[in-house]
């Protein structure tokens, strides 16, 4: 694959949400992602996203999200 998924460091809710998608070939900024939960760890197959998270009433759990076109 020739793109770079960034999970965005930082102490607030919000930029824990948020995947930024670069270009490996020319190293520009292609889109974001914005994911409905706060995640701990991402991966990506066939711009499909699995994430960890963590919730304080059913605790840790894991997500699958598809890219719709």
């Amino acid at each position: 694959d020739s793109m770079l998924y960034l999970l965005s460091r930082g102490d607030t809710e919000k930029i824990r949400e948020t995947v930024d998608v670069y270009s490996l070939l020319d190293c520009k900024y292609l889109h974001s992602y914005i994911l409905p939960r706060q995640v701990t760890s991402f991966a990506v197959q066939h711009e499909t996203f699995f994430t960890t998270y963590e919730d304080s009433t059913t605790g840790p759990g894991i997500l699958a999200l598809k890219r719709v076109r």
